[in-house]
C-alpha cells in the first residue's frame, strides 16, 4: 500500500518534539499571531501561513542559496521578505532534520547537532539519541 504524504504541519511538529527530548531549550511560543518553535527564546521554526511548508530561520547567505537552488522559497507574509527566514515546501523528514538542526546551531551557536545514518542509544546524563538524531551538549 502506497504511504500516505505526511501534512507539513504534523512533520514539523512531529519533528520539533523529537528534538525538544534532545535538547531542553526548545519551546513552543507565538509569532505574528500563530504557533511557532524556539531556542532560548529566539524563533526557529514554524508551518508556513499559507500551510504550504516549514518556516526556518538560517543566515541570509543559507536562505540565498536554498532559494537560488530551488530548495526553498522567500518567506514573505504581507510581501515584506525575511531575509534570514527560508520556506521549504517539500515535506521530507531527513531534509527537513538536518534543516532544524542548522537552524539550531545558528539560532543558539552553543549546541553542537550531527545527525547519524542510524539511531543509537547513548546512556551518560549529557548525551541522548531520538530517531537517529545525536545531540551533544
Amino acid at each position: 500500500m502506497p504511504r500516505t504524504p505526511t501534512k507539513p504541519e504534523t512533520l514539523v511538529w512531529d519533528l520539533i518534539e523529537e528534538l525538544r527530548e534532545l535538547d531542553d531549550r526548545i519551546e513552543e511560543g507565538t509569532i505574528m499571531g500563530g504557533r511557532c518553535a524556539r531556542v532560548s527564546g529566539e524563533f526557529l521554526a514554524l508551518v508556513d501561513y499559507k500551510g504550504s511548508g516549514m518556516v526556518i530561520k538560517l543566515p541570509r547567505d543559507r536562505v540565498a542559496e536554498l532559494i537560488n537552488e530551488g530548495d526553498g522559497l522567500p518567506f514573505a507574509p504581507a510581501g515584506k521578505v525575511f531575509r534570514e527566514w527560508v520556506v521549504i515546501a517539500k515535506p521530507d523528514r531527513h531534509r527537513w532534520t538536518e534543516l532544524l538542526l542548522e537552524a539550531i546551531t545558528f539560532v543558539a551557536p552553543a549546541t553542537n547537532v550531527t545527525v547519524e545514518s542510524q539511531t543509537r542509544t547513548i546512556t551518560t546524563h549529557r548525551r541522548r539519541s531520538v530517531t537517529g538524531l545525536r545531540y551533544d551538549r
